[in-house]
């Protein structure tokens, strides 16, 4: 408890100096970064909570936060322009997600949450970057269709008269292409404040399953506020197909020493029963039509390439495949 009070007040006196322009100042040794350390960045359906119970077995990491998305950092009370309503905020935070005042810690080690709510959420973003800027930022990236997919069955198994797929993807291509007539397309520099969505949001689309993936907008309003260093992005079908090679790739971004252990098999679905009779019904009756696909081609890959340039990595995702 000593510990953690010496630590808040140190941030705090480092805070109120405001040397945190960028990420160039805060320490390089993870373990001397203020709890949480780093954040896992998700859209919905793309294995957060696999990726969490994961981490979870790392001998460097303590999964303390009360639950995996605590989601407190979208809380839209003003934190305040100075260092006292920071620290409220971040005792706050500390207490309300990680029980903090009820543990005792007897060594340094690193802890996170991981929300599917924070990416594209603005006020998450700058509460974050107020109270914790040092933080280290995990983005799992997942190609744009087979995400859509997952997302519909979660949805389409708990529903008796949900709509077809190919009707909502439809219905989404048609807004995204009416929008880029209107040269909206690519403006990621504006970050949470891009055209493109605020053209879509006049549709009012019953899902935004394909442009929830449009990951470039977000990506660039995040790395406004913490550095390139500070962001790690991973391939949802490279962690799918080797949680371990993730997992060390991981490890060597946040500077844990060891080579983590080998892995348990603790791969987590959703709630939703999307394996079940029903879902394999609903799976054998998808049909996409190859004009709809090469729509779909057509109009995500900008997008999709926007965001390689950004992370300056090539997922070489497949845009017109549900797999």
């Amino acid at each position: 408890m000593v510990l953690i009070i010496v630590l808040v007040s140190f941030w705090w006196m480092v805070f109120s100096e405001g040397i945190f322009a960028d990420n160039s100042s805060c320490p390089q040794n993870m373990l001397e970064i203020q709890i949480p350390q780093f954040q896992i960045i998700s859209a919905a359906k793309t294995g957060s909570t696999s990726l969490y119970a994961y981490l979870c077995q790392l001998p460097s990491i303590k999964c303390i936060a009360k639950k995996k998305e605590l989601n407190l950092l979208r809380n839209e009370k003003k934190i305040g322009g100075d260092a006292q309503g920071r620290e409220n905020f971040l005792k706050w935070y500390l207490k309300e997600g990680f029980g903090i005042d009820s543990i005792e810690m007897s060594a340094p080690f690193a802890t996170f949450e991981a929300s599917i709510h924070y990416y594209h959420h603005r006020i998450a973003l700058e509460n974050l970057h107020q109270i914790l800027p040092c933080s280290k930022i995990i983005w799992v990236l997942r190609n744009p269709l087979p995400r859509a997919l997952s997302e519909y069955m979660h949805q389409a198994v708990k529903s008796k008269n949900y709509p077809a797929f190919s009707y909502l993807l439809e219905s989404e291509v048609r807004a995204i292409q009416a929008c880029g007539d209107l040269n909206l397309y690519l403006d990621v520099e504006k970050g949470f404040e891009n055209d493109l969505f605020k053209c879509l949001a006049k549709y009012k689309l019953k899902k935004y399953m394909l442009s929830t993936a449009f990951y470039g907008y977000f990506i660039s309003a995040w790395m406004k506020k913490f550095s390139r260093k500070s962001h790690l992005f991973i391939d949802y079908e490279m962690f799918r197909k080797s949680p371990q090679t993730t997992i060390e790739q991981i490890s060597i971004f946040l500077g844990f020493p060891d080579v983590p252990p080998t892995l348990k098999a603790v791969w987590k679905f959703n709630k939703a029963d999307t394996r079940s009779e029903k879902a394999n019904k609903i799976r054998s009756n998808l049909k996409l039509a190859p004009k709809l696909l090469k729509s779909i081609r057509s109009t995500v890959q900008p997008h999709v390439d926007r965001m390689y340039e950004l992370i300056e990595k090539n997922f070489t995702w497949k845009i017109d495949s549900l797999s």
